[in-house]
């Protein structure tokens, strides 16, 4: 059952290959996404970065300062996606994603046609969460909405502790996960151009920010407080 994670903002999203063209093209092709784009042609390099990004996170999560993430840059440098390639001279795409461990981290492995049966064996294993063909004409498209679903996984894990103690708490919080209220967020966010957002109550009103950094908000009222 999808529902609404209580919070979301542009995460990190890591791409490594020793071919810097297709680097640059990646970052072209994917600057219309709500992501902060970092990347790497040295495959260990990306590991130290990655290692360094992802010591001593904060999960603490309270319903009172969730929205107070609005104010840390540091809510940008949550790594959500790994984009790594296969075959790189000194480490392979294979290796880099067996170093990292970090549960939030969403593992996606670049390969060609001789290693698909290596990726299917790494995906089998729960060493990558997911493969696509660099020679597949629809190869930039999946890695779109790669990035997206990795994003909303990234904040369903890292919220889902909180989330079900909200739940168990305060059961009209239940109504982030009503189909209906779903199917009604999701259009105002894509209507509203909506890149960030932070749950204020537990009837389901939240926090926006565009973009652009613009601010608005849904509120949501029960009968007895309308009346």
């Amino acid at each position: 059952m999808k529902s609404i994670p209580p919070f979301f903002s542009p995460t990190e999203v890591i791409m490594i290959d020793d071919d810097r063209l297709l680097l640059n093209a990646w970052k072209i092709k994917l600057r219309p996404l709500y992501i902060n784009l970092k990347s790497f042609d040295n495959p260990f390099k990306a590991l130290q970065h990655i290692k360094e990004s992802t010591l001593n996170q904060d999960n603490n999560l309270n319903l009172n300062t969730i929205h107070h993430q609005l104010y840390s840059s540091d809510r940008f440098n949550q790594i959500s996606t790994i984009i790594v390639d296969y075959d790189m001279p000194g480490m392979n795409g294979l290796e880099v994603c067996r170093q990292i461990t970090a549960p939030h981290i969403q593992k996606i492995m670049l390969t060609g046609a001789a290693t698909y049966e290596l990726a299917v064996s790494a995906f089998n294993e729960g060493i990558i969460h997911q493969f696509i063909q660099k020679d597949d004409p629809e190869a930039f498209t999946k890695i779109e909405v790669s990035i997206v679903k990795a994003q909303e996984r990234y904040f369903e894990l890292k919220s889902h502790d909180f989330t079900n103690q909200l739940y168990a708490e305060h059961p009209e919080t239940e109504v982030l996960k009503d189909p209906i209220f779903v199917d009604f967020f999701e259009n105002l966010v894509q209507e509203k151009q909506v890149s960030e957002y932070y749950l204020l109550d537990t009837m389901g009103s939240f926090l926006f920010l565009s973009d652009s950094g613009n601010p608005s908000a849904l509120f949501v009222f029960n009968e007895e407080t309308l009346e």
